[in-house]
């Protein structure tokens, strides 16, 4: 498939339908279930949601820039674990590979972080390469990123890079900060 660059994007829909929505200023995740159904996820534990994934069992994964961290809570909303402190630096962008490692841009420390869905830190990629970091997604075994102040999308395979897309001045993309691939 191919690269679907949008401005910003802080949605994610479950395989159930329920779309999980960061509220940046109003500190908590919105989960809407279609047709009326609302409700609030970390109301009183998150500070800064930017990014949410849900995997397969529904447990539900935010990047919470205020924190530092990642916050993961099981289907019915509860705090499960935290992880990421003193790794991350303001995390953005989320994605589950598919193993099931958590793939988060670490937008200040200028690469990406594969943890296990436990939380423990498997490989840092982009490190040299990446200028603020504020999405990716997943598509088979490759990592595609928003290169945002290099006005780029990167796409890594491991640790190595392996293709972008865009470059600084060729007025293709400028600053991306949202990114989805899919099958298509």
């Amino acid at each position: 498939g191919k690269p679907c660059l949008i401005r910003e994007v802080t949605v994610c829909v479950d395989t159930i339908g329920k779309i999980y929505m960061p509220e940046y200023y109003d500190r908590d995740v919105v989960v809407v279930t279609l047709p009326d159904i609302f409700a609030e996820i970390g109301k009183t534990d998150l500070r800064t949601p930017r990014g949410v994934v849900v995997d397969t069992l529904g447990n539900i994964y935010v990047s919470d820039s205020g924190h530092n961290s990642i916050r993961v809570y099981d289907s019915a909303y509860v705090l499960l674990r935290t992880f990421g402190k003193g790794i991350l630096n303001v995390p953005k962008g989320i994605a589950l590979d598919n193993a099931g490692n958590v793939v988060v841009a670490n937008c200040y420390k200028h690469t990406v972080e594969v943890f296990s869905k436990e939380g423990v830190l498997l490989k840092t990629i982009g490190k040299g390469i990446l200028r603020y970091p504020n999405d990716v997604s997943v598509l088979g075994n490759k990592i595609y990123v928003t290169n945002k102040k290099r006005d780029q999308i990167a796409v890594f395979e491991g640790t190595k890079l392996v293709q972008t897309i865009g470059s600084r001045g060729d007025d293709l993309l400028d600053e991306p900060r949202a990114i989805f691939v899919g099958d298509s």
